[in-house]
């Protein structure tokens, strides 16, 4: 099994978002496969904690070589007040002090809803009350661009983190949202590697490019050449990760399809690192 060194990318396996998930077995299937960090669905990861106390997961992190957590899932609500706003208060520290206890972790955060008013400032708002609650906890914040909400693009999502002006604040990118918002892969030449706190990673069906016998490949117009240029600009920025790589459904055991998505993964970014100095 291929570990992680100082020249290859840093992987993340995305479990299941039911909220019924079985988190026990995903923990110890993911470090079965190789994996040390995992990102839970924060309804999951709340329904489980409601049944298990902390100590529990953090014993079954240690036992099967989990490092960290990433809880995805959330979005501030459009109001900074009202019994909304005080509920999300509410779940939001607890799961930081649950974060904090496992020894820290990110949280995802995604913006308002588009129909709220006062987008941009709105999402300063939410960003910097969320920032200023996970204050005392080893928690990293990390804001994720939607095409199809009230920041729909890289550089919106980067001018409210700026705005928010908050250490603990980072971005975080998904392809498939790239994608569909038309962001030009030259756009993350500006993106500091520290102010990236991850990428979520979802590859194509398609294997990842290979040279062939006569030097041709993937066509650059292709879904996996234009993933190929995202990682390959992001691996030359200096950014290792993680990446969140989503779990496949299909034939085979968790264990089977857990160990094809690391591979994959490795397969399309390894040969990306590989041609970058250590960092």
């Amino acid at each position: 099994m291929q570990r992680e060194t100082r020249n290859t990318p840093r992987l993340c396996l995305s479990a299941s978002r039911s909220p019924t998930a079985e988190i026990d077995r995903e923990i110890e299937t993911a470090g079965q496969a190789g994996f040390t960090r995992l990102e839970l669905w924060a309804p999951a990861f709340e329904a489980y904690l409601a049944r298990r106390p902390t100590i529990w997961l953090d014993m079954q992190m240690r036992a099967h070589g989990i490092r960290s957590l990433i809880v995805n899932g959330l979005a501030p609500p459009s109001e900074d007040r009202g019994e909304d706003a005080l509920l999300f208060q509410a779940r939001f520290l607890e799961l930081c002090s649950h974060l904090d206890a496992l020894g820290g972790g990110t949280v995802v955060l995604h913006p308002l809803a588009k129909q709220a008013g006062d987008q941009p400032e709105g999402n300063v708002r939410a960003l910097r009350a969320c920032a200023d609650l996970a204050a005392p906890f080893e928690v990293i914040l990390a804001f994720e661009y939607q095409a199809q909400s009230s920041t729909p693009d890289l550089d919106t999502a980067r001018e409210i983190v700026e705005r928010a002006a908050r250490s603990s604040l980072r971005l975080a990118i998904s392809t498939r949202e790239w994608f569909a918002s038309g962001t030009d892969p030259r756009k993350i030449e500006g993106v500091e590697p520290g102010s990236l706190a991850l990428v979520h990673l979802d590859l194509p069906a398609e294997p990842a490019p290979q040279a062939s016998p006569h030097g041709t490949q993937t066509p650059a117009g292709s879904e996996p050449g234009r993933l190929s240029d995202l990682c390959a600009r992001l691996a030359a920025a200096g950014f290792r990760g993680p990446y969140c790589v989503p779990l496949p459904s299909g034939p085979g055991t968790l264990l089977e399809r857990t160990h094809a998505a690391r591979q994959a993964a490795l397969d399309r970014l390894v040969p990306l690192y590989t041609k970058q100095p250590a960092s």
